[in-house]
């Protein structure tokens, strides 16, 4: 087994044997900002042109403002939600494809540099044939790994903000549901970080790069519980090993 120090030096060198794959993985932030940007337009304008035809301005009260816009332009809101669904699907399925593909090559790298001391270019396994074959056959099933990890954070995180919801209906002053709700936010902004630390590491790379090894055999569902089993095992081994000591 490869103590931590070889493991660092084997990626360091097989991520700068394969470098396309950062400039790949640039040219994905790229595009990414692109399809935020124009799907941002296309969801303002719509907004900002029925606004400017609305008289909710003239309404004293602000919840009723809010409560005559909705019901106004409620096809308008449906159509936001559409539209940032899917983005968010387009989105996650394009970094699927792309971490797919990579993790198909750092498997093929690390089976390639044999021996305890390879030289870099034993990592040098790129092209874009492999990469793209890695991503047509991975990326549904990584696609679904992020889905499932983080729809249960995404769970996770309705919890506080439930809660405050909750606690805001049962206090009557508006001194208290101010009190509420910031409370309410600083507790769920406490959740999101560890939880969100959770579950990029359940997310990437560890279920990528089991899917990428293993194959069709792997299943989005083995590819996410099998590192929490394999963990779990391997704790309870630890266990046993010291109770017997």
């Amino acid at each position: 087994m490869r103590n931590t120090t070889d493991v660092l030096r084997r990626g360091f060198d097989s991520t700068l044997a394969n470098w396309p794959l950062i400039a790949i993985r640039i040219a994905e932030s790229i595009l990414f900002v692109m399809i935020v940007v124009a799907s941002i337009f296309a969801a303002i304008v719509p907004v900002g042109i029925a606004a400017s035809f609305s008289n909710f301005k003239n309404v004293d009260e602000p919840a009723q403002a809010i409560a005559a816009f909705v019901v106004e332009h409620w096809p308008l809101i449906a159509y936001i939600f559409v539209v940032v669904l899917i983005v968010t699907i387009v989105l996650v399925a394009i970094h699927a494809f792309v971490e797919a593909g990579s993790a198909r090559v750092f498997v093929d790298a690390e089976r390639s540099a044999t021996g305890e001391t390879p030289k870099r270019d034993a990592f040098r396994v790129f092209n874009m044939d492999r990469w793209m074959q890695g991503g047509r056959a991975s990326w549904w099933t990584v696609f679904w790994i992020y889905n499932i990890v983080w729809g249960i954070g995404g769970l996770i995180f309705l919890v506080p903000l439930i809660l405050t919801l909750a606690a805001m209906f049962l206090v009557t002053e508006t001194g208290g549901r101010v009190a509420v709700a910031c409370g309410g936010l600083a507790l769920t902004f406490l959740v999101v970080i560890p939880v969100s630390m959770v579950m990029a590491l359940r997310a990437q790379p560890m279920p990528a790069m089991r899917f990428a090894r293993d194959g069709p055999r792997s299943s989005a569902t083995s590819a996410v519980t099998s590192p929490w089993r394999s963990s779990f095992s391997q704790s309870r081994s630890a266990a046993r090993w010291q109770s017997r000591a």
